[in-house]
This record gives structure tokens, C-alpha cells and sequence, in this order.
């Protein structure tokens, strides 16, 4: 197994015109109102982007998510704290 960093993995993503695009869709979708077709169509996107408008400012910008299968490398996920 081969670790290619984040930064090289993103090049690639904005080498294509076809990837390029939908790695900007976000900003180029039209939203019907009341209707979330896409998370940057939910409260807490737009809450980041108001609070961070200066990287928003950018749609090729690329907002990173961490998300975990349950997994807990430390086995502290169990454990009650006061």
C-alpha cells in the first residue's frame, strides 16, 4: 500500500475539467428553496460560510470533512467522564 499526501490527491481532482466541475458544483448549483439537493444547501454550510467568508470567498476552495466508521484507536470511546 502507497500513501499519496492530500495536497497531490487534490491536484489530480482540478486536473480534469470534468472532476473540476463537480468539485465546484457547491457554488454553481441552483438550490430549490426548502429543498437540500447537496450539504452546502444545509444551515451549517451556510453558517461556515458566513463566519469564514473570506475561504468561501473561493469556490475552489475545498472544505474537508472527518467522519470515523466507529472506530477508536485509543479505546476511550466507552469511557464516562464527569
Amino acid at each position: 500500500m502507497w500513501y499519496l499526501p492530500i495536497t497531490e490527491m487534490l491536484k489530480r481532482l482540478y486536473q480534469s475539467e470534468r472532476t473540476a466541475a463537480a468539485m465546484r458544483w457547491h457554488a454553481e448549483h441552483s438550490q430549490t428553496d426548502g429543498e437540500i439537493s447537496h450539504p452546502s444547501d444545509a444551515k451549517a454550510w451556510k453558517h461556515f460560510q458566513t463566519l469564514h467568508s473570506d475561504f468561501a470567498r473561493n469556490i475552489r476552495n475545498v472544505y474537508l470533512g472527518l467522519c470515523t466508521d466507529g472506530f477508536s484507536p485509543f479505546g476511550i470511546s466507552g469511557r464516562q467522564y464527569s
